[in-house]
């Protein structure tokens, strides 16, 4: 075997490894988005339409300061807006829910 084939071999290698880590990883990323499906899907179980309703106007609320304070502060991204986390609607949940 002349050097470039060994070349060829080693980079084919190099390529399964890193299909083979990526896959890995897609795995995982899978694995825990549906255990925050889950999650969620548990915390929302006992509230009512009215509740939900009401914590998604309390997120969009938050979301809508945050905007306008970023914009206020030049922090925001280049299309004017902040990315937020779902904090505030879990938070409304708990505050429904009790817990």
């Amino acid at each position: 075997m002349n050097d470039s084939s060994a070349a060829a071999i080693a980079d084919l290698q190099q390529k399964r490894r890193s299909i083979s880590s990526e896959r890995t990883q897609i795995t995982r990323e899978i694995k825990n988005e549906t255990r925050k499906r889950t999650r969620l899907l548990s915390k929302v179980s006992g509230c009512t339409t009215e509740q939900l309703l009401t914590a998604a106007a309390l997120k969009a609320a938050a979301e809508a300061k945050a905007i306008a304070k970023s914009r206020a502060n030049g922090t925001c991204n280049q299309n004017g807006s902040i990315i937020l986390s779902g904090c505030a609607v879990l938070y409304a949940f708990r505050l429904f829910a009790g817990r």
